[in-house]
């Protein structure tokens, strides 16, 4: 069963399905800032911080895998005009 949890303003703030959870966090303007997905069955997690640049768009990030096994990222992300996620490539760190 799937089902998802709100913040006292009504955005969603996580999505459960079985042993897999989404948690989401928001920045002081109401823009998604973090992410942290979770398996519950295979106790593993992966946290994900967003940063916005002075425009607005997202900015570059790097994804870390906290299990350490070697599935770290650097991402480049390309936003739109409100902030809106438009492109998004991975890429191993080496």
């Amino acid at each position: 069963m799937t089902y998802c949890t709100y913040d006292a303003v009504g955005r969603i703030s996580g999505q459960h399905c079985g042993p897999l959870a989404l948690q989401l966090g928001y920045d002081a303007f109401g823009r998604l800032a973090q992410t942290l997905t979770t398996d519950g069955q295979h106790g593993q997690s992966q946290q994900q911080t967003l940063t916005y640049d002075l425009l607005g768009p997202l900015s570059p990030a790097l994804e870390l895998d906290p299990a350490g096994s070697g599935g770290d990222t650097h991402v480049g992300i390309a936003g739109g005009g409100a902030g809106y996620l438009v492109e998004r490539r991975a890429l191993p760190l080496r």
